[in-house]
């Protein structure tokens, strides 16, 4: 089992740090799975548990992604 799967079991599970690591990897065009829309929704489920880089990352993509 790969890092992203076992990112994705534990973010399915209600992990917010999970989560979060799980949301980057469809993040901001690093990689080949990129999904902004896919991205925030992992964002905010982990930042609804007070998960201060999702957070983050939920205002930074509002401030640079054109579709928000």
């Amino acid at each position: 089992m790969g890092p992203m799967a076992v990112w994705r079991e534990k973010a399915e599970a209600g992990d917010p740090e999970a989560q979060y690591f799980y949301g980057k990897t469809f993040c901001c065009g690093e990689r080949p799975l990129y999904d902004n829309h896919v991205a925030m929704e992992w964002f905010c489920k982990s930042a609804k548990a007070r998960q201060r880089d999702a957070l983050y990352e939920i205002g930074r993509l509002y401030e640079h992604a054109p579709d928000y």
